[in-house]
């Protein structure tokens, strides 16, 4: 496991992962930390199993993309991240049959089986779908594919509210501003994923304050199915329900 690790894993997510291995040891309201700089912040336990590397993971999930509420699309989507520089994503048709691939080497991607869809990576590492800017780093993907938050979040941003009943988080970088908050229903001090709800709010664009841009993504959970859907890009939902 240990070589695993050292494999796959940045340094920074190293020191995140030994962040969150040290505040497991402690009760769970000395988990909250002040984090300066590139510090790691420290979060309570019952928090930890929502943040991880996003590489290596591999998931499959059932796609549906919805308009003005009448579905227009459906799929099985399966994805895989070797690294984090590396991944495969895949939406298959209901017999197995591959309809469109993407494929990420380094900053590079690449689309099958989607005439004129073109995606690409800008300098700040976001993705451009078809021209559009949308605020998640190619590096996030697989993190939000897979129902959990980036463990580099940790080092962005800043908590706002910290307790075992709900964690507030919030920061900017070069592309966007990121408010994410995570509620238990029942202020519970071990993790279980039906107790947690979350979402994230992100905004980008615009000029002196006008025509800024926001997406929210929603993770649920409910008798032990996570659910991820996204909203905020015109009048689409986009939802996947992750298969176990």
């Amino acid at each position: 496991m240990s070589k695993l690790l050292s494999t796959y894993l940045t340094s920074s997510e190293k020191k995140i992962l030994a962040a969150l291995v040290t505040c497991s040891l402690w009760p769970i309201n000395s988990c909250v930390t002040t984090r300066h700089d590139s510090t790691v912040m420290a979060i309570p336990v019952v928090y930890q199993p929502m943040f991880r590397a996003c590489a290596p993971i591999d998931r499959e999930a059932n796609l549906t993309i919805s308009e003005d509420g009448s579905r227009i699309f459906g799929a099985a989507m399966v994805w895989s991240f070797p690294s984090p520089a590396h991944a495969d994503i895949q939406l298959n048709s209901p017999l197995g049959d591959t309809i469109t691939q993407f494929t990420r080497n380094g900053s590079h991607w690449t689309v099958s089986g989607a005439d004129g869809v073109v995606i690409s990576e800008t300098s700040s590492g976001a993705l451009s779908v078809g021209g559009y800017e949308i605020p998640i780093k190619s590096d996030e993907v697989g993190c939000i594919l897979s129902g959990v938050w980036p463990a580099n979040w940790l080092t962005d941003l800043d908590a706002t509210v910290s307790s075992s009943a709900s964690l507030s988080l919030s920061g900017k970088d070069n592309l966007r501003k990121i408010v994410l908050d995570i509620n238990t229903a029942t202020g519970a001090t071990q993790f279980r994923s039906d107790d947690i709800r979350s979402r994230v709010m992100l905004e980008w664009g615009g000029l002196f304050g006008f025509f800024r841009r926001s997406v929210l993504i929603e993770r649920i959970s409910s008798k032990g199915v996570i659910s991820m859907q996204v909203s905020g890009v015109k009048s689409y939902l986009t939802k996947w329900t992750l298969v176990e």
